[in-house]
């Protein structure tokens, strides 16, 4: 018997990554400008890592007001979003905080959400083949269970992007995520976050 199979992937999660949604020199401005912030450590954050997040969450604002080639970093990065918010159905959202987290080689991103949120992101400024990934976890708490005879996109309890410079990554807010297992071994691996809510 020949069977007519049709295979529906049910409650996706959308993740869009964008390749080099600043360039270089952007990222090193920022860099420079963000260097004159406080930074303190962050329960986020293990190992020998600091943020600024709770001491200064409009860095976004700051650095389009500051850096003279990022004037329009805000819009930009609201054409992303609006984009995001577009193909998964979600209301209009506006900018509610960003920060920057500065790790150094030893340090790692511990699994959190960003509750209150209803999508995130991240901008990587300083990255290289060392850094440690962004990991989301599956957000079925019993993929864990079952027996597996390997490993495919249906079963899997983890999934890692690799930073380049540049670039860009939104996610819903829900979506815990980590350097999981990964302990960062760049000298200096420095991401920009921000979250957007209704």
């Amino acid at each position: 018997m020949i069977y007519n199979i049709k295979d529906y992937s049910v409650f996706p999660v959308l993740v869009n990554y964008i390749d080099n949604f600043l360039t270089k020199k952007q990222c090193t401005d920022i860099i420079k400008f963000a260097r004159n912030k406080e930074y303190k450590p962050h329960g986020a954050l293990s190992g020998n890592a600091i943020s600024n997040h709770g001491l200064n969450d409009t860095i976004l604002n700051d650095i389009q007001l500051n850096v003279k080639n990022c004037k329009n970093i805000v819009n930009e990065l609201y054409t992303i979003i609006n984009g995001y918010l577009h193909k998964v159905g979600l209301m209009p959202v506006k900018l509610t905080n960003s920060w920057i987290n500065f790790q150094k080689k030893g340090s790692g991103l511990l699994s959190h959400k960003h509750p209150g949120n209803s999508i995130s992101g991240v901008i990587y400024l300083a990255v290289d083949e060392h850094s440690s990934p962004l990991v989301f976890h599956n957000p079925n708490p019993y993929i864990g269970f079952t027996s597996r005879t390997g490993n495919t996109d249906y079963n899997a309890e983890f999934s890692a992007l690799k930073p380049k410079i540049g670039s860009c990554c939104i996610f819903p807010s829900w979506l815990s995520h980590s350097s999981g297992t990964h302990i960062n071994q760049s000298e200096e691996r420095i991401a920009l976050s921000f979250n957007a809510d209704i």
